[in-house]
């Protein structure tokens, strides 16, 4: 095969983003292996895959086993998605929510809606909606980043937030 991106996030669990252009269908998950290869891999990084073998852990798409290398460094990241309808993210409207897994996103004028959105409480998630929704069922915000552990913790419901961005 022969991927290439720009890295976009790191440190999401064992997960790496990679990014190729904007819009639907331009970014995958990347695992971080066994064989070392993606470990080293920074954001803003340019890379090649040229092996992976293909996973769909929890009905996302992830690349395992890379076989790949860093082309160049120090580059700007793709500019986030914006403007989208978060109703189809939340309803999981696969035609439309699956084509952008990955793809860096931001929401603008959002709120808190739930603190832990969960069946089973204490996942580390927390969901939001647009400031002025009236809906019942948030979007999930994960806390699988490094950068981003316990965040449920410190927001409240009804919380605003001028915006919130990253992989989808």
């Amino acid at each position: 095969i022969d991927v290439r991106g720009i890295v976009t996030g790191k440190n999401f669990g064992s997960m790496l983003t990679v990014q190729n252009g904007t819009g639907p269908n331009s970014a995958i998950f990347i695992q971080s292996g066994t064989n070392g290869t993606v470990n080293n891999w920074n954001v803003g990084d340019s890379v090649q895959i040229t092996r992976a073998t293909v996973g769909e852990p929890f009905n996302t798409t992830n690349l395992y086993n890379i076989l790949g290398s860093v082309v160049s460094s120090g580059n700007p990241l793709p500019p986030f998605e914006t403007n989208l309808p978060m109703d189809s993210f939340i309803l999981n409207k696969i035609a439309f929510a699956r084509p952008y897994e990955g793809v860096l996103m931001r929401f603008d004028s959002v709120k808190v809606y739930s603190t832990d959105p969960d069946v089973a409480p204490g996942f580390g998630e927390f969901s939001i909606l647009p400031q002025n929704s009236t809906a019942t069922l948030g979007l999930r915000i994960d806390d699988l980043s490094a950068n981003f552990k316990n965040w449920n913790k410190s927001v409240k419901a009804g919380m605003l937030m001028g915006f919130i961005q990253g992989p989808m």
